[in-house]
């Protein structure tokens, strides 16, 4: 059975370079996401699943979720594919990302073994 994944959303108007970028981080760990339900609901009134079902986050939206604070409004530009200094850029986001994410897998527990017979 595999592992249920979360979607990143990829805009139009990104570069040539930064969509093939966004080819490498297509999606996340469920629970990655699940694991910051409130944080989803506070920043976008709608539930990890809803916001699945709809597409899923961009990385910058992302991002904030999992780290628990407010969608900044100086950021809602560059997540829908304008250019702003204020953000990082795609390269830097799919790095961060993908860094936390290994973190947080090796942070999680073991699953348990099945004793054997």
């Amino acid at each position: 059975m595999s592992e249920r994944r979360f979607p990143v959303l990829r805009y139009i108007g990104f570069t040539r370079e930064e969509r093939v970028l966004l080819e490498t981080l297509t999606d996340v760990p469920w629970e990655f996401v699940a694991e910051h339900e409130r944080q989803a609901l506070s920043n976008h009134s709608q539930t990890v699943n809803r916001l699945a079902e709809r597409g899923g986050l961009s990385l910058w939206e992302l991002w904030c979720v999992v780290h628990d604070c407010a969608w900044p409004a100086k950021w809602t530009a560059r997540a829908m594919g304008e250019r702003s200094p204020l953000l990082p850029s795609v390269k830097e986001m799919i790095r961060l990302t993908k860094a936390l994410i290994e973190r947080w897998e090796a942070a999680r527990p073991a699953p348990a073994k099945e004793p054997s017979r």
